[in-house]
């Protein structure tokens, strides 16, 4: 059954620019096709702009448990990044975790603390880990320069 919905899913969203690093989504999915994609566990959460989807944990992804996902749109209302936010007691954990998948994190600086971040190697997408009052996962289509 899983399989089936997978083969409909790709025969409904046709062809797209990048697969997305987490599980049904694909880089440029309109708001629509990502509620079809999640069989609308994905709901509209009122942000008006930016993450426009919500998907409520919990959840567990790569071993570790998250809150919710958040999915995240441009201006044209095209998926641009996904992000899975946790605890931040659970930081420690997802990053052992992220490590064990994609390996040593590169780190760039941000204000407050390094962020860690992954090139995935199925497509080049970013994988990044931050702490910002909780754990935040955020895969995104890696920008030029970074692979």
């Amino acid at each position: 059954m899983r399989g089936s919905f997978a083969f409909l899913a790709a025969l409904l969203l046709g062809p797209a620019t990048g697969l997305a690093d987490w599980e049904f989504t694909r880089w440029g999915m309109t708001v629509d096709e990502v509620q079809r994609a999640s069989r609308y566990d994905a709901v509209l959460n009122g942000q008006g702009f930016g993450c426009l989807l919500e998907m409520p944990g919990p959840l567990q992804f790569q071993g570790s448990r998250f809150d919710k996902v958040l999915f995240c749109f441009d201006d044209d209302t095209l998926l641009r990044r996904v992000e899975l936010v946790a605890d931040a007691t659970a930081y420690a954990a997802i990053e052992r975790s992220l490590q064990r998948t994609y390996g040593q994190p590169r780190l760039r600086r941000s204000l407050d603390m390094p962020e860690r971040y992954w090139s995935s190697p199925e497509g080049g997408d970013m994988v990044q880990l931050s702490l910002d009052g909780k754990a935040i996962v955020t895969f995104r289509e890696a920008p030029e320069g970074l692979n």
